[in-house]
């Protein structure tokens, strides 16, 4: 099983490292038969490839750190019991991972927020994930009461009590929900839509999240010859 996950990764080397004639052989490709670097020379070439890891990696930072400290900040009043109607917002919270908006309502809100063409645009729309609030939630949960009642005694505030003694304690519950934070930032295909306004103008052959792999999909479906008349 191990062998047939690493396949994928393999066979995408291989591909690279192959002429396009053996790229478009028919088959298993466990090895490239003959290596050409002709791929990689044609992509290193491109000036815009250092801009574009740039932006992917300062996304990915930013967006995990982000969404790490927002959903640590939202997660520890509702674990805090003295929090009036906290039932009623989790359920909201989780009234969200079922049902969103959509595509554009979000669209919509990013550029009346003057974000369009800027690095918040791929930042705050994913920034608070109500998957990651219920983990960190329940971690905070799980610390005793009388942590945050002690602090409070010595004069502690809920800030420094979130960022000195539950974040810090909570340290298992966070490496948890960073590889989602970062997951959730990197396949957040729409977001990259927010870059351009030019997206909006778009005509939908030019979308590159699926669209016309639907439509081609459905045309294909359609019966070659029309159904009789009643």
């Amino acid at each position: 099983v191990g062998l047939l996950c690493l396949y994928p990764f393999i066979y995408t080397l291989t591909m690279s490292l192959s002429t396009a004639v053996e790229a478009k052989r028919e088959g298993f490709h466990l090895y490239p038969r003959e290596i050409s670097l002709a791929s990689y020379r044609m992509v290193l070439s491109n000036p815009d490839i250092l801009t574009g890891y740039a932006n992917s990696m300062l996304r990915t930072i930013a967006g995990t750190i982000f969404t790490v400290v927002g959903c640590s900040i939202a997660a520890y009043p509702l674990a805090r019991k003295e929090m009036p109607h906290r039932s009623m917002i989790t359920f909201l919270i989780v009234f969200t991972m079922l049902f969103n908006g959509g595509l554009v309502p979000t669209y919509l809100l990013v550029k009346k927020l003057g974000l369009i063409n800027t690095i918040w645009s791929l930042v705050l729309p994913t920034m608070l994930a109500a998957f990651n609030i219920i983990i960190i939630k329940n971690f905070f949960q799980a610390l005793p009461e009388s942590l945050a009642e002690s602090a409070h005694i010595d004069g502690a505030g809920d800030w420094r009590i979130l960022f000195q003694i539950y974040m810090p304690l909570c340290s298992t519950g966070m490496p948890g929900s960073m590889p989602c934070s970062t997951s959730r930032t990197i396949i957040s295909r729409y977001c990259r839509s927010f870059c351009s306004e030019s997206w909006w103008k778009a005509t939908p052959s030019s979308w590159s999240w699926g669209l016309p792999t639907l439509q081609s999909s459905s045309s294909r479906l359609k019966p070659s010859r029309p159904p009789p008349s009643l």
